[in-house]
This record gives C-alpha cells, structure tokens and sequence, in this order.
C-alpha cells in the first residue's frame, strides 16, 4: 500500500514531474492503460487528485495506479485521493522533493540500460568499455524548457534538469553526454553516459541530480 515512485516502489519523497505510483484496493473496475498522448485524467471511470487537482493517469488497474505527478506541485507535503466505482478513498499523505532520482530496474536490480546497438545490457550482453550507453530513470525536477503535465517531452527543444548532475559506473565519473527528458515519452528521463575504463564485470550507476542520488542499478561492461 501507499504512494511510492513509478521506478522502484521504494516508499521515499517523488519529484514533481515523475511517475508516482499508488498501491491499494478496488482502485479500478480493470486494467486500463492511457491510450494516447497527451494523458487523460481518467482512465476506466478512475481519477486521481493531488492537492485537490486531478492528475494524468498512465496505469490503472484494481490494485495500482500510475500517473505523473503535475510539475506545479511544491516540494514538502502532498495529499492524494482516488475515486472509483465505489467511491472515494481515505486522503493520504506524501512527500515531494525538488529532485528525486530514480532509475528503472529490473526484478534482479539490473538497471534498464540500452546498449550503443540499442540492445538491452545484460550479462550476456555487456557494452564495451569507452562506448557510450542510456539508462533510463524519473524525478530530475525542474527543466530548463519546461514541458506541459501529461505531455510527452518533444525531441526540440530537449528539456534538461535545471539542478546539478553527475554520475558514476563503478564509483568512478563517468561524462554525461546527456541528461534530460526521454522525447516521445511522458515523465520518463535519459542519461547517455560514457562507459570508464573499466575492467569487464558487473558495476553499479548512480545518477545524482540536485545533490540527490538515485537508487544503484547494476550494467555489464565488457
């Protein structure tokens, strides 16, 4: 239960402008996906409000919703219903953070990485060392070309965080080729990173945006 990032459900303060999920009961008479973009507030007769606003679904079905959380939304505490079929539920509270990194994993805490080939990085399938990779994460707060809730960011111009940005393979700097909004993609964020030079095995990225570090998703380099 409760209202956690989209990214690891880790029950922790969400940007404004990420994906947020909410985990309970009865939250929808089904499975419902947005169907377009730009986001509707309602998907399946469900709605969300956050701070008395509605919000862009992404996701419902009875036992989660996702959605974005509005831009507009002020760092410190917010408050969210849902209203279904059956009603409306209790006010819950959560808290929002200028910035709150955190990149997409998979079950084994892989992160989701993207080879130079556009491959997905695995152990069987590690990217060269020197080569240049996308990791996908959410919550890097406010951007320096501001993009509408619920719309998908545009290829031109490219949104980046307006905050501090740095990152590590391995605990080593590695160069930020770019960090921003994924274009075509709602709420999602990119970071092209150029591999160090590492050893072949498995190392941990962290991306820090604002002075906040993002969860540690594992790669392979070979």
């Amino acid at each position: 239960g409760g209202i956690v990032n989209a990214a690891t459900s880790a029950s922790a303060p969400v940007a404004p402008g990420s994906l947020v999920s909410i985990y309970g009961t009865t939250l929808g008479s089904g499975i419902f996906n947005a169907p377009s973009v730009p986001l509707t507030n309602t998907l399946g007769g469900t709605t969300v409000t956050v701070n008395g606003a509605t919000v862009p679904l992404v996701y419902v079905s009875p036992g989660q919703i996702n959605f974005q959380l509005p831009y507009e939304t002020s760092p410190g505490t917010s408050s969210a219903t849902v209203t279904a079929a059956c009603g409306t539920s209790p006010q819950v509270s959560f808290q929002v953070a200028r910035t709150a990194p955190y990149l997409l994993l998979a079950a084994d805490g892989s992160a989701l990485v993207i080879n130079p080939d556009g491959s997905f990085n695995s152990a069987s399938n590690a990217a060269p060392k020197g080569s240049i990779v996308i990791a996908y994460l959410t919550g890097i707060g406010p951007l320096d070309n501001p993009v509408a809730t619920g719309a998908a960011a545009p290829n031109d111009p490219l949104s980046q965080p307006t905050s501090t940005k740095k990152a590590t393979i391995g605990s080593f700097d590695t160069s930020i080729k770019f960090l921003g909004l994924a274009p075509g993609f709602v709420g999602l964020a990119q970071a092209n990173l150029e591999i160090p030079n590492l050893s072949p095995g498995k190392y941990p990225i962290v991306i820090t945006v604002g002075g906040v570090d993002s969860n540690a998703g594992t790669m392979w380099v070979k």
